[in-house]
């Protein structure tokens, strides 16, 4: 299900989005609607939206005006509105997609496709690869989370969600899968050595033979290192020893 606030002073665009979602896209659930920037302010605090589908111009103010309330969104921005001049102020604002009233049922369909592909990753970081000490932001329930990647030791995967444990024993479920995470991280740094489990090899403590091999880092947590991932980790170990 994908969270969905609606808003626009045009009550006949909000009703007409609204049964488009309804038809061609049932995992979009609309939760809110607001007419104005006062009150889409605090329905969007309240709801805590995936996505707001949001006019540009209103009665007591612009979408910018509303966004600008933000500091880091944590939710998908997609403008709807008849006027195509502010397209490129919009992207400046990181939206997801920009659709013209009337809205075309294709160019919906390809704006909850990217909706559907951000909120399944669940980054809200633009770029590639994170190396040494740079700072991964990520969705963590309402609150962004933003750390350094030399803070996090342990990243384990808990379904379409992750779950990060960082250097001093916190720990936090973010919407993100392990496979995005291991895109964004820098594979000289973080390592998988199970199926469900990457850790960060600067924090390893030590290896432990019992009934498996696992590896200690701070805070007494142990990870079982998977057969198939052992020489790979040795032979990175042995890389790093000899810089």
């Amino acid at each position: 299900m994908i969270k969905v606030l609606l808003i626009d002073d045009e009550k006949k665009s909000t009703l007409t989005l609204k049964k488009l979602l309804n038809r061609y896209c049932t995992d979009f659930v609309v939760q809110g609607e607001a007419d104005n920037i006062r009150d889409a302010l605090g329905l969007i605090k309240e709801k805590d939206p995936d996505v707001v589908f949001l006019d540009i111009e209103m009665a007591d103010g612009t979408g910018f005006d509303l966004l600008k309330r933000f500091d880091d969104p944590f939710f998908r921005i997609v403008f709807v509105t008849a006027h195509s001049r502010y397209a490129v102020k919009a992207f400046k604002f990181s939206a997801i997609d920009y659709l013209l009233k009337p809205v075309d049922i294709d160019d919906l369909k390809r704006a909850a496709d990217k909706i559907r592909n951000s909120v399944r990753d669940g980054l809200l970081l633009k770029g590639k690869q994170l190396g040494r000490g740079e700072m991964l932001q990520l969705r963590a329930k309402k609150d962004h989370l933003t750390v350094s990647t030399n803070h996090i030791i342990r990243i384990k995967a808990l379904g379409s969600y992750s779950r990060i444990t960082l250097l001093n024993g916190e720990e936090h479920l973010v919407s993100a899968h392990l496979g995005a995470l291991e895109e964004k991280i820098d594979d000289k740094m973080f390592l998988r050595i199970h199926r469900s489990e990457i850790i960060n090899i600067n924090h390893i403590v030590r290896i432990i033979k019992k009934d498996a091999l696992y590896a200690e880092l701070p805070g007494g947590i142990k990870v079982e290192i998977s057969r198939r991932n052992r020489a790979t980790l040795f032979a990175v170990l042995k890389e790093k020893q000899s810089e």
